[in-house]
């Protein structure tokens, strides 16, 4: 498999698994998670994806989008050290300006997108061997992880 396909196969399957956490949230169409830059989302976040490998580390609103990135932690991290391989992923979700809103099981089909390419790990400045072998391992730990979950 090609680097590519293993990033592109990694982002899906890391984005799916964070979804399923929202969705043991949202019990039906109608029900909504309330999202904000907040101590109380961060919160209610960690809970959701601590189980996963995350953490919140951070928020960020702007006019068309709401950001979220996560930290890997547990199992990550030592693939994170030992491989110098990414310490963050990012899930976008489409915004209409507010610094709130709800996120409901429509919008985590057409309104969500992941990328853990970022400064620390970037796809243009890793050599190939190592990009490959970190993201077998990345791929290995979520198996773990979507197991467990």
């Amino acid at each position: 498999m090609e680097n590519e396909d293993l990033l592109n196969t990694f982002e899906i399957n890391l984005q799916d698994l964070i979804k399923k956490c929202f969705e043991k949230e949202l019990y039906d169409e109608t029900d909504e998670f309330f999202i904000a830059a907040d101590y109380d989302t961060d919160c209610r976040l960690n809970s959701l994806v601590n189980k996963i490998g995350l953490e919140v580390y951070g928020m960020r609103i702007a006019p068309s989008e709401f950001v979220i990135t996560f930290k890997f932690i547990d199992a990550y991290e030592e693939l994170i050290y030992k491989l110098n391989g990414p310490k963050y992923c990012h899930i976008s979700l489409k915004n209409d300006g507010n610094y709130e809103f709800n996120l409901t099981k429509s919008d985590l089909k057409s309104n969500f997108w992941l990328s853990i390419t970022d400064h620390h790990f970037n796809r243009k400045t890793t050599d190939e061997k190592t990009f490959n072998e970190i993201l077998k391992a990345m791929n290995d730990t979520l198996l773990i992880y979507s197991i467990k979950a």
